[in-house]
């Protein structure tokens, strides 16, 4: 998905998340692909070691609501950690 370092510059939002239920990496490759179709998630960092994902998303497209609808349909549970809108 093509996303223009124009929307990058003028609003991010970044969050993290404790993700529950990640067993392998596979896990992890499985949460960031998933993310990052998701209109207006710019990078998804998933660490299935540290049991977290790391969001950086644009909020004119998307929100933290979406964002755990698309992880939680994956089947794990998600606990926000901390997040902010630049």
């Amino acid at each position: 998905m093509c996303r223009s370092s124009k929307k990058i510059k003028n609003m991010t939002g970044e969050v993290t998340f404790n993700i529950f239920g990640m067993l392998t990496s596979d896990s992890a490759i499985e949460i960031d692909m998933a993310l990052e179709k998701e209109d207006g998630v710019i990078e998804a960092n998933t660490s299935s070691a540290m049991q977290q994902t790391g969001v950086t998303f644009d909020p004119k497209i998307t929100n933290l609501s979406k964002i755990i609808t698309v992880i939680r349909k994956l089947g794990y549970e998600v606990e926000i950690t901390n997040g902010t809108v630049q």
